[in-house]
């Protein structure tokens, strides 16, 4: 496909320029920088994740409003969810 001409005052980049452009370069550093933050954390090592892992089942299985007992807050989750932390 042949460059058409630009119209009134539109300059118009090179196609290279257009094709790499800031927001591929965005995507390309994200995916790499992403990629490697997920392969080298081990699980449950970042503060809080545990937390939120748990919260994902209660969610996953249909219960939206969690249970407050005492100190606790969450409901019961099955026995394979709770031996994950004994594993890591």
């Amino acid at each position: 496909m042949a460059d058409r001409p630009a119209p009134s005052g539109e300059v118009l980049a090179p196609a290279a320029v257009r094709i790499f452009g800031p927001e591929w370069l965005y995507l390309a550093c994200a995916l790499l920088f992403g990629g490697a933050f997920l392969t080298l954390t081990p699980p449950f090592q970042v503060a809080d994740e545990e937390n939120h892992f748990r919260r994902s089942c209660e969610l996953a299985e249909g219960r939206v409003i969690p249970e407050k007992r005492g100190d606790y807050t969450g409901d019961n989750l099955p026995r394979s969810v709770e031996a994950l932390w004994y594993l890591y």
